[in-house]
């Protein structure tokens, strides 16, 4: 036996052997990661399935810069369609839900145009999304966005939402640069404040643009835990 094993030819073998295997390991565990990579790029919004909501959706879908027949068209039909009042102001919220987030557009009734956009999204390392902030400020993923000096330098509204088990509180903002200044963002965060300033350095939970002040939809906490 021990011949055998000190034989070189048989050594050669063994370690061939040996290597084959390494390598072929080394390989399957490439095109396992290759995979799992490109099924997770199939899953993006404006492929086919629409299960993760892409980390740059709020500068790319807009209010205003797009209708409702597009949403459809790209996202396909809404988990849950309905209709809300905002100050005398008729309108159709859509929701959709995604495997990192969850997204109300909403319209006026009489019209197709999407006039609001609100973001949930869960802290994702994989597949984070955005906040929408200042052009001024740094990017920031949802779940680290925090109230900062810009929001509240630029707020114009504070409002709180008591709850059953929680208050919500909503901070509202008009940036000052061309290319949005025609929009509102309004962030949620948790808590109830007795002005802006006291709102620095909270979580931003939900953000909603809009392009009317007064049309804010929010995910309730229902919407976000059990729909």
């Amino acid at each position: 036996m021990c011949a055998i094993i000190e034989n070189v030819y048989f050594q050669n073998i063994v370690s061939g052997v040996i290597g084959g295997v390494v390598v072929l390991l080394f390989q399957l565990g490439f095109e396992y990661l290759k995979t799992k990579r490109e099924n997770r790029e199939k899953l993006k919004i404006g492929n086919s399935d629409l299960l993760i909501l892409d980390k740059y959706f709020l500068y790319k879908y807009e209010p205003h810069k797009y209708s409702i027949e597009k949403i459809i068209s790209e996202f396909g039909q809404p988990f849950k369609k309905e209709k809300e009042n905002f100050d005398g102001i008729d309108v159709e919220t859509f929701q959709y839900n995604f495997k990192n987030a969850k997204v109300i557009f909403s319209k006026k009734i009489d019209s197709s145009e999407i006039i609001s956009t609100t973001l949930f999204s869960i802290e994702d390392r994989n597949n984070p999304v955005l906040c929408r902030l200042s052009f001024e400020d740094e990017e920031l993923e949802m779940g680290k966005a925090i109230i900062n000096d810009t929001i509240i330098r630029d707020g114009i509204n504070l409002e709180n939402f008591p709850t059953p088990f929680l208050t919500n509180s909503i901070v509202q903002t008009l940036y000052f640069y061309r290319q949005i200044k025609h929009l509102t963002f309004s962030y949620q965060i948790e808590g109830s404040y007795d002005s802006i300033e006291e709102t620095k350095g909270q979580k931003i939970n939900q953000v909603c643009i809009s392009q009317l002040s007064n049309v804010t939809p929010m995910l309730s906490n229902h919407d976000i835990f059990y729909s």
